[in-house]
């Protein structure tokens, strides 16, 4: 590491304020709701490990990042370093590589200069985040946490007698869904573990104190994160958090944000659900059999996401969102043709992918820096075509207006389609949609009796 790029670790950079500012505006597009509550647990001064679930590649530290307001030093896989225009941007974002076995055993001698500076930044009052978990999970659920948050937090207090006064900050991270931008980000601070309350226990032993300090974050994200626990029961409780989430978030005390509710009301219909498998064992295997009868017929249907728990819309409201597809078409194919080949570029670098869990984080960075490259080629040809400075400013301005418009657009024309779709089948086949139907209300109202609604 750079002598530079360490002293840039060290205090509030400006270049990191400019750099986040730009990042934070784009993160802020990029996603439809952002949602953050617990800020206030967040001291105000002190060092501070922030220990966030795993979810979704480098969203999540951005994520935190965002929604803290304060210039964190991440520790991240060091496979995302490889890319050799990224890297700066990487370390200007004072984020850190840790190597895993699977980089190479020589590799891994290198994470001491990484741990050695992360107690050091500590040492000086700065702010150091890293996940727990040590990988990311595509499912809602907590993975077991490894040794890499105790470690730090003990190998820091150790080194001052446990008078650093460093605190662990617990953070759940939940995305609606993981690739798609427009998607909802939900992050929740909780309150922070004290190390020193570790003292006696670390005194005395070691190793049990770091169990100790990891059971105690564990119960913490918990509590803040979507976690299904059983991975048996998945498919089953994340096809009714679907189906029955708005529901349950509408009977809450309408005083609190919407999408607050929502997310109480998943955990929740978690929690019920779990009390149930002791108390009603057999009731909750017929339900299981009746979601997985029910995604059946919703893949033989190419029924997805949202759909799966819609009403049948009237005709009348169809049309119209039909016409108003179609007067939007225009503006659609524009952004389309002006955005297709850095599009399609994109879509073969997503490919390459094959962790699903990385592409909403390509896809970010593509759109951070390296879409404008494309808008620039093609202002720059417009001007020469043209060589009239107005038009070309006038067209600069309409490629991201438009891109983002037409993302929107694209979503809404996705689900207007998937409508249309229910439509065919109740002409075609009404028989199995009443099917689908029926099997759909018979899981709401066993569901529902299940958590007691």
């Amino acid at each position: 590491m750079g002598r530079a790029i360490k002293g840039h670790l060290f205090r509030d950079s400006w270049l990191w304020k400019i750099l986040a500012a730009y990042i934070f505006f784009l993160h802020r597009l990029f996603y439809k709701v952002i949602v953050v509550e617990g800020k206030e647990h967040i001291p105000k001064d002190g060092p501070l490990i922030f220990a966030p679930n795993h979810q979704n590649a480098l969203m999540d530290p951005l994520a935190v990042l965002f929604a803290a307001s304060r210039q964190i030093v991440f520790l991240a896989r060091a496979d995302i370093f490889r890319n050799r225009f990224l890297r700066p941007v990487f370390h200007r974002m004072k984020i850190l590589p840790v190597y895993r076995i699977r980089d190479g055993k020589d590799k891994l001698k290198q994470n001491e200069q990484s741990f050695d500076t992360v107690v050091e930044l500590l040492a000086h009052g700065r702010s150091v985040g890293l996940f727990p978990e040590a990988e990311h999970s595509n499912k809602r659920h907590l993975l077991p946490l490894k040794k890499g948050v105790p470690r730090l937090a003990f190998l820091a207090e150790g080194k001052h007698a446990f008078k650093l006064g460093l605190k662990i900050v617990p953070v759940g991270i939940y995305y609606s869904h993981y690739e798609s931008m427009g998607s909802v980000l939900h992050l929740k601070f909780g309150t922070p573990l004290a190390v020193s309350d570790f003292r006696d226990a670390f005194l005395e032993s070691p190793q049990k104190a770091h169990l100790v300090m990891r059971d105690e974050l564990s119960k913490a994200l918990k509590s803040l994160a979507i976690d299904i626990r059983d991975l048996d029961w998945y498919e089953t409780y994340d096809t009714i958090l679907i189906l029955r989430t708005k529901k349950l978030a509408q009977e809450k005390t309408p005083a609190k944000n919407f999408r607050v509710r929502e997310f109480e009301a998943r955990k929740e219909i978690i929690r019920r659900l779990d009390a149930q498998q002791e108390k009603q064992p057999e009731r909750m295997e017929s339900l299981r059999e009746k979601v997985s009868r029910f995604l059946a017929m919703a893949r033989k249907f190419n029924i997805r996401g949202n759909l799966l728990a819609e009403p049948l819309r009237s005709p009348t409201r169809l049309y119209l969102a039909t016409l108003l597809s179609l007067l939007s078409l225009p503006v659609f194919l524009y952004a389309l043709a002006n955005n297709l080949p850095g599009y399609s570029i994109l879509q073969r670098l997503i490919r390459r992918f094959k962790d699903r869990q990385f592409h909403s984080s390509v896809k970010f960075l593509w759109g951070a820096f390296f879409l404008p490259v494309f808008y620039l080629l093609q202002t720059m040809l417009v001007l020469l075509i043209f060589k009239n400075n107005w038009i070309a400013l006038y067209y600069a301005l309409s490629l991201p207006v438009t891109g983002l418009f037409a993302h929107w657009l694209y979503m809404r024309y996705k689900v207007v389609l998937g409508r249309w779709k229910l439509v065919r089948l109740r002409k075609k086949s009404p028989g199995q949609l009443d099917s689908f139907l029926e099997l759909r209300k018979s899981i709401h109202d066993d569901v529902d009796f299940l958590l007691g609604l």
